[in-house]
C-alpha cells in the first residue's frame, strides 16, 4: 500500500526478482521523478498507446510537491507489448525553483533522463513528450511532411576518466550527438537559436550508465533534399556502438569529418561521426564550412585591434 512517507506502492531490489510484467506479451515502463521543492504544485502525466484510437490515456497520475511531501515518486506500467507509447509531462503551476530530474525506460532501454526546469521562465517549455517503443513512421508521424528518426546506442561496460578511475557513470558530457543540417553555413543558427534541432542533452543531462541501452524517437521535419540533415556524434563520445535509422532503415554511410557541433548551447569545431540523413550523400564541402560563434567574435575583435593600432600609428606620424 502506499503509506505517507514515499508516492509509490512498491519497489523491488536485487538479482532474484519476479518479472513485474508478462515478458510474453508485456513490455515494463519505468518512471522516477525527485523534486525537492518546497513549494506546493502538482506534475501531470499520461501515457498513451498510439495505435489506440481511445481518447482516454492508457495510464495517467499526478505527482504532488512541496513541503512535507515525498520528494521521490516511482511507478511501473506493463504495456502491451510491440506497442508505441507517448509519455507526456507537465507542469502548469511549477515555481522558479523547480529543477526535478526524472528518468523514463522501456524494457532497460532508457529514454530520457534529465534535469528538467519547467517553470524558469517563458521560454522553457512546462510539458515534455517522449515516445517510446516499437514507433513506424505511419504509425506515428505525417508521412506527407515528416520522418521518423530513430537512434539506438549502447554504452560501454567500463569507462575510465582521465586519471585512469573507473566509474560506473558516464558524463553527459562524454556523449555529444546531435541532428542537424548537414551544411555548417546552414548549422550555425541565428542569435534566437541556442541548440540543434536534436541533442544529446535534450534526452539526457544526468549521466549515463556504463553497460546501458539508451534510445530516441522523433517525426521530424521532410528536408527539401535527400542529403539535408545528418547524425553527428563527435568522434571521442563514449559509446560502444550506435545504429541511426530513417523511417525504419538503418543507414550506414558513415564518414569522418571536421564539422561543427553544439554542446551546452554553443558550437565548435572538432571531429565528427557524421551519418547523412538520406542515401548516396557526398561528405560536406570543407570550404563551405561555417565558424562557430566564438570564432568569429575573436575575429572581428583581433580586426578591430589591428585597425585601432593603425589608426594610431598614422596619428603619430601626421604629429611629426
Amino acid at each position: 500500500h502506499t503509506n505517507d512517507s514515499f508516492q509509490f506502492d512498491s519497489a523491488q531490489f536485487g538479482d532474484s526478482c519476479q518479472p513485474l510484467c508478462n515478458q510474453d506479451n508485456e513490455s515494463l515502463v519505468k518512471l522516477f521523478l525527485y523534486d525537492d521543492d518546497q513549494f506546493d504544485f502538482e506534475y501531470e502525466w499520461d501515457l498513451n498507446l498510439l495505435a489506440d484510437d481511445s481518447s482516454t490515456p492508457f495510464a495517467s497520475g499526478e505527482v504532488s510537491i512541496g513541503l512535507n511531501k515525498s520528494p521521490l515518486y516511482h511507478k511501473t506500467m506493463c504495456t502491451p507489448k510491440q506497442s508505441c507509447l507517448s509519455f507526456n509531462i507537465s507542469a502548469p503551476s511549477a515555481s522558479w525553483s523547480s529543477m526535478p530530474i526524472y528518468s523514463l525506460a522501456m524494457d532497460d532501454t532508457i529514454y530520457r533522463e534529465i534535469q528538467w526546469y519547467p517553470g524558469w521562465n517563458s521560454q522553457t517549455p512546462n510539458n515534455q513528450t517522449t515516445i517510446m517503443g516499437s514507433c513506424t513512421v505511419n504509425g506515428l508521424c505525417d508521412e506527407q511532411t515528416q520522418d521518423l528518426f530513430d537512434l539506438q546506442l549502447r554504452t560501454p561496460e567500463e569507462f575510465k576518466f582521465w586519471d585512469g578511475r573507473s566509474s560506473d557513470k558516464i558524463p553527459y558530457d562524454n556523449i555529444t550527438w546531435n541532428f542537424d543540417y548537414s551544411d555548417d553555413e546552414t548549422r550555425v543558427p541565428p542569435i534566437s537559436r541556442s541548440d540543434a534541432l536534436l541533442s544529446a542533452s535534450q534526452y539526457i543531462s544526468t549521466a549515463y550508465k556504463t553497460g546501458s541501452s539508451y534510445r530516441t524517437i522523433e517525426c521530424i521535419p521532410k528536408s527539401k533534399g535527400n542529403c539535408d540533415y545528418s547524425f553527428n556524434m563527435t568522434a571521442d563520445s563514449a559509446v560502444e556502438s550506435y545504429v541511426v535509422k530513417k523511417n525504419g532503415v538503418q543507414l550506414v554511410n558513415t564518414q569522418g569529418v571536421e564539422g561543427l557541433i553544439w554542446k551546452n548551447h554553443d558550437s565548435f569545431m572538432t571531429k565528427l561521426l557524421m551519418t547523412p540523413f538520406g542515401q548516396s550523400c557526398s561528405p560536406p564541402n570543407p570550404s563551405k564550412r561555417g565558424l562557430s560563434a566564438g570564432s568569429i567574435a575573436g575575429i572581428v575583435i583581433a580586426c578591430l585591434l589591428v585597425l585601432c593600432l593603425l589608426m594610431c600609428v598614422i596619428i603619430m606620424c601626421l604629429k611629426r
